[in-house]
């Protein structure tokens, strides 16, 4: 599963968001029938609910090893942006000497 991006903003003030999902892991491992639960920020909900809509999830199986739909509970944290490449590629301390 893709981890979903947690909003620039919300990085940007240090706020850890988390939504928690439940949801049915079909006999094929597909989720369906997605539903929060639970979240700090409503705005990360649906990029919650794609990513668990193009993960795949080993099934459940019964004790003949046949495979069963389950429901799950999830919680999923979003992972922050990552930074730009221009930041990493040039200190801090030299782009302030250029400044000053």
């Amino acid at each position: 599963m893709e981890m979903p991006k947690l909003p620039a903003h919300l990085h940007y003030w240090g706020i850890q968001a988390e939504a928690v999902l439940r949801f049915t892991v079909s006999k094929t491992g597909k989720a369906s029938k997605i539903h929060m639960v639970r979240t700090t920020h409503m705005e990360i909900v649906s990029s919650c609910i794609e990513a668990v809509q193009g993960a795949s999830f080993l099934p459940a199986r019964n004790r003949d090893g046949e495979a069963i739909e389950v429901n799950m509970v999830l919680p999923i944290c979003p992972m922050p942006p990552k930074p730009r490449e221009a930041q990493l590629r040039e200190p801090v301390r030299s782009r302030l000497a250029r400044v000053g």
